[in-house]
């Protein structure tokens, strides 16, 4: 049985991962709408927005509440996974040449003294099959989250454009989008590099049944 503790629960941000893009897109857009179009349903009603929802009930609103949770998951999923196909097929084979060259870099240790002594990356993975957990869907989720809120912002931006905005406002967002993606594809490389390290850790050291204490020199 290995010894290397494997975090098997979802952790905050693999869930966050799929939640927060569904958030971002429905909350960006859908105050846009409101902003367009609060003067119109101001015209066609006696109360103001927030007072009808008021007016609701506790039970009405619970449900709606839910409804609006649950579409917000779904989208979410569906810009996450969009953001994987987009790192499968563009970021990963642009950053290949790189992830190659490093992964020999890495397996060129002879030892796993020398691999934690040369590589930061390395090392921070080593204490962390020591110390904890080893939870990489804390490093997957952030990925996901980051490119799936950038595509949710430059769609916001196409959006804005629809419902009549100004440039700066549609621009805006298109361009915020972009550095979430960015940001994402940064992430996703050093993604990439901390499983290199981890593979290499795990092969220096005799695999993951090898003991968790045993330094090669």
């Amino acid at each position: 049985m290995a010894n290397v503790p494997v975090e098997i629960k979802p952790s905050f941000f693999s869930i966050v991962g799929f939640f927060l893009p569904g958030i971002v897109l429905l909350g960006s857009i859908g105050t846009l709408a409101f902003i367009r179009y609060q003067q119109t349903v101001e015209s066609y009603s006696s109360e103001q927005p927030f007072d009808t929802l008021n007016h609701l009930g506790i039970l009405p609103t619970a449900i709606l509440l839910v409804v609006v949770v649950a579409v917000a998951f779904v989208i979410g999923a569906m810009l996450s996974d969009a953001f994987s196909v987009l790192r499968s097929w563009i970021i990963r084979p642009i950053c290949s040449t790189n992830r190659k060259a490093y992964l020999k870099n890495v397996l060129a240790d002879e030892s796993l003294k020398k691999l934690i002594h040369n590589h930061a990356t390395a090392l921070e993975s080593y204490v962390y099959m020591q110390a904890c957990a080893l939870d990489l869907h804390w490093n997957a989720g952030r990925v996901r989250m980051l490119g799936a809120s950038g595509i949710a912002w430059v769609l916001t931006g196409i959006a804005a454009h629809f419902l009549g905005f100004e440039l700066p406002t549609t621009w805006g967002f298109v361009a915020l989008g972009f550095v979430a993606l960015l940001v994402a594809a940064f992430r996703s490389h050093r993604f990439d590099k901390y499983l290199i390290s981890t593979a290499a850790v795990l092969l220096k050291r005799g695999g993951p049944s090898a003991s968790s204490s045993k330094i090669d020199a």
